[in-house]
């Protein structure tokens, strides 16, 4: 089912979230994070979760660390990790960076890279930069500089995801106003479509 805001369509994801239909439950919360529903989204997200949605794991994840319950977010991250979902590697291995294991990081951190998350291999050269490992870091960092290249050079080609992963990329080092500029070119680039 397409996600979208009209009152059929989101008492439909109801009554199939509340049949116990993960997909469904996962698109409801979706839905109500879209518009602004957090804690609503959060039990969905859970439910979702719970029933073996390791995409609705790594996001409640997401929402758990935000809110500071950073124990259970972990929890959630493993769990979306373990599935396959890099960019949960990737937010348990900065979660991990934060606390100073840098061993933990490192071994999340180059999953989430060898998993192909975009933001990963400058994270992870940081880490190995902290960790004393320069050789590597290194190697690391550029390999975040040539992706970064290529996803330039396909924004550049009208690529709007190449744009959103940039923005992505800078939101997670920090770099607000680059990200922000990005996010800006990626719709721009949707809207054109």
């Amino acid at each position: 089912m397409r996600r979208g805001k009209d009152s059929q369509g989101e008492d439909a994801l109801r009554r199939a979230a509340a049949a116990g239909y993960p997909g469904a439950a996962h698109e409801l919360a979706i839905l109500l994070l879209e518009r602004g529903d957090e804690a609503e989204a959060i039990h969905w997200y859970r439910i979702a979760a719970e029933a073996g949605d390791a995409y609705a794991a790594g996001t409640l994840a997401t929402l758990l660390h935000r809110n500071q319950h950073t124990d259970e977010a972990e929890s959630w991250y493993r769990v979306a990790a373990a599935h396959g979902v890099p960019a949960a590697a990737f937010n348990l291995g900065v979660l991990h960076m934060n606390r100073t294991n840098l061993a933990e990081a490192e071994l999340w951190l180059r999953r989430a890279a060898d998993e192909g998350e975009p933001s990963a291999p400058n994270a992870l050269a940081l880490v190995l930069r902290l960790a004393g490992k320069e050789r590597e870091a290194e190697k690391w960092r550029k390999r975040a500089e040539s992706l970064e290249r290529s996803l330039e050079k396909a924004a550049g080609k009208g690529d709007a995801g190449a744009a959103e992963t940039l923005s992505m990329m800078f939101n997670s080092r920090g770099e607000v106003a680059k990200a922000e500029a990005w996010w800006r070119r990626a719709r721009e680039l949707s809207e054109a479509r």
